[in-house]
């Protein structure tokens, strides 16, 4: 590629040994102009010339204004103002050095020149409008030396095939964004192949390709934006490179053919969305650099099997994984600290998980309706059992609760069918409404002394018969009389018949 970069260097000046009539040269840089000052003598005819790698071949230069011609006076201060981008579509050189020419007294020939480095790259700035180059149309990015591709010339293209660069004008422009909705919704295009000069491959750039089979994404890309490919129907696989450190929300939600994908190393987070609703997707490794698990990240990704979430991750999002009906078993790191709401709500298949007592809240109904979930062991560190956590866990048959537990949320285990005996510890002062309703095996809850409230319809409207309430010795006629009355006829003293 060309590009306007001027390095200036000293060169020796043409030696006279006569008087000098140019004096104090120097060369500054204006934007995307090169000045030069310099004293003059006498009165006298004065042109800029340029020498390109220390060749003897000077060039006078035209495009210039000020204090250049035919009779300039003397004086100090003289300025003459040069525009490259009028004369030069660019050039590349390792020395350039810009010379004042003028005769002296005597008639000789003077040459002066002065040591300079350029402070700032000179392009041709690429039109704000858009203008249409090949099989593309283009605007001006961020920088005015580069470009970003807004869209498609011909939207019945099938092959996409992105430059580097592009010619325009005589110009050579870097292309280094997808814009967004670039190609949004062209159904037509079958295979992409995005070069290494990308950096950012914008918002819904592929949104609604349903046609396309093969993405090549080169290594130089560092951000995919969100809802990038979203909706790519056929789309079965995808390498995504080390480059790479930010993928947006949505950005492959609904591409339902899609079976693996490779992430790389250096992505900290899972976006909200990035994956759901991909029910083909079936192998993924989450890289160890990755911190937080998004909302719905993993949402209906219903032929995914296991998944191994790698230490380092610290949260689980709201509903990160529901829907995964194929999840059959899940080992939750130590590092994680907040598993939210309906996390791995309707996973039908998940029959075994393990919670680290690192985990400070689960939130609600992170394991409502899974179905095939046996037992359950609450972390030691969490406080509250939220609302609706198990409700529909229908296989349920055991769940062990810690001691710091201090109350229990409303409907946390309905439907838990299997559920025979719940012991609640003691420090357990609150239980919402409607807790335990739908437990059809239930025999029998156990609770502490420290009980202070307690919701309507804790066991639903038909309570089981012989369902007893456990209280500890002593505390029959409390509670009878206080929080459980509408539970009297229920209610036994611990060890007591």
């Amino acid at each position: 590629m060309r590009t306007f970069i001027f390095l200036l260097s000293l060169l020796f000046s043409v030696a006279s040994i006569y008087a000098e009539n140019a004096t104090n040269v120097r060369v500054r840089q204006e934007g995307q102009t090169i000045v030069v000052t310099y004293d003059l003598t006498e009165s006298s005819p004065v042109k800029l010339l340029m020498s390109i790698d220390n060749s003897t071949d000077l060039k006078e230069l035209n495009a210039v204004k000020g204090d250049v011609g035919d009779g300039i006076p003397a004086g100090k201060n003289r300025t003459i103002v040069w525009s490259p981008l009028e004369e030069y579509n660019g050039f590349a050189a390792d020395n350039v050095c810009f010379i004042v020419e003028c005769p002296t007294s005597d008639g000789q020939q003077q040459r002066a020149s002065y040591a300079w480095e350029i402070n700032e790259q000179l392009y041709r700035p690429f039109p704000d409008f858009e203008v249409v180059i090949g099989d593309f149309r283009f605007t001006r990015h961020t920088s005015k030396s580069t470009i970003q591709l807004i869209g498609l010339n011909n939207r019945d293209t099938r092959t996409v095939v992105i430059p580097e660069s592009v010619e325009y004008n005589g110009w050579t422009y870097g292309v280094v964004g997808i814009g967004e909705e670039a190609f949004k919704d062209c159904s037509s295009i079958t295979s992409v192949s995005i070069p290494a000069t990308i950096k950012k491959i914008g918002k819904e750039a592929f949104h609604g390709c349903t046609s396309i089979t093969s993405v090549f994404i080169a290594r130089g890309v560092a951000e995919i934006g969100e809802k990038a490919f979203r909706e790519c129907r056929v789309l079965r696989s995808i390498a995504i490179p080390s480059s790479v450190t930010k993928i947006g929300q949505d950005a492959f939600k609904d591409c339902v053919s899609l079976q693996s994908i490779t992430l790389p190393y250096g992505l900290t987070a899972i976006d909200k969305g990035m994956f759901d609703g991909c029910a083909s997707l079936s192998a993924l490794t989450i890289p160890t650099s990755v911190e937080t698990i998004g909302d719905k990240a993993f949402k209906d990704c219903s032929s995914m099997a296991s998944i191994a979430i790698p230490y380092g991750v610290t949260s689980l999002g709201y509903e990160s994984f529901a829907g995964c009906t194929a999840l059959l078993s899940m080992n939750i790191p130590n590092s994680v600290q907040n598993i939210r709401g309906r996390a791995f709500a309707d996973c039908t298949a998940l029959s075994s998980i393990s919670i680290p007592n690192g985990v400070t809240r689960l939130w609600k109904g992170a394991f409502s309706g899974c179905t095939m979930l046996t037992s359950f062991v609450i972390p030691t560190t969490v406080k509250v059992i939220e609302e609706g956590l198990f409700a529909g866990c229908t296989a349920l048959a055991s769940v062990t609760i810690p001691a710091g537990v201090q109350s229990v949320e409303n409907n946390a285990f309905t439907n838990c069918s299997a559920l025979q005996f719940v012991v609640l510890p003691s420090g357990v002062t609150t239980i919402g409404s409607g807790v335990f309703s739908g437990c059809s095996s239930l025999n029998s809850v156990t609770v502490g002394g420290s009980l202070r409230a307690v919701g309507k319809s804790l066991f639903g409207s038909t309570p089981n018969a012989g369902l007893k309430l456990l209280v500890p010795a002593g505390m029959k006629k409390v509670y009878a009389e206080g929080v459980l009355a509408s539970y009297r006829s229920m209610i036994a003293e611990e060890g007591k018949k």
